[in-house]
């Protein structure tokens, strides 16, 4: 008997390439971009604030807030690039003290001229609470570690 005729093969190979296509497409186009400037943080407490360490790419821009009383406050100026050597340990990253309820170490590519808009209507008992989810709106890019948030006091009778 005569061999079988290829095209029924052919047609196999051509739907499995095309199942591997569509797969390679679906993980990676389904997959969102992460912040190009992460930042790594660890906090400290100390009396009447914080320390922070932390590590972002070379390139990155860097705000420091502080809140404290329920105002917040830049540290250093605004959106500080090669000034950020200033808080640069012998370790190969970066460390601040401030003084405040919270501190929180927000990084980017271009940086961010206002954070008035990012913070809210300033009647939150926390100020700097939505901070990242507003930044990451804003920016994408970006990344914000914040410590953690202070402790509500025991209400006892």
């Amino acid at each position: 008997p005569p061999p079988p005729p290829p095209s029924g093969y052919w047609g196999l190979a051509g739907l499995a390439a095309a199942g591997a296509v569509a797969a390679a497409l679906w993980a990676t186009v389904g997959a969102a971009p992460g912040p190009t400037t992460p930042v790594e943080a660890s906090f400290r407490p100390v009396e009447g604030g914080w320390t922070a360490r932390f590590d972002v790419p070379d390139p990155a821009k860097v705000d420091i807030l502080v809140a404290r009383e329920g105002e917040v406050i830049r540290l250093g100026g605004r959106s500080i690039g090669a000034g950020k050597g200033a808080w640069a340990t012998a370790e190969g990253d970066y460390a601040v003290r401030a003084a405040g309820d919270r501190l929180c170490v927000v990084a980017s590519p271009d940086g961010f001229s206002d954070f008035a808009a990012l913070l809210g209507d300033g009647g939150d008992a926390d100020p700097l609470d939505g901070l990242a989810e507003a930044v990451r709106a804003r920016d994408p890019r970006a990344d914000v570690a914040c410590s953690p948030a202070p402790a509500v006091a025991d209400a006892r009778p």
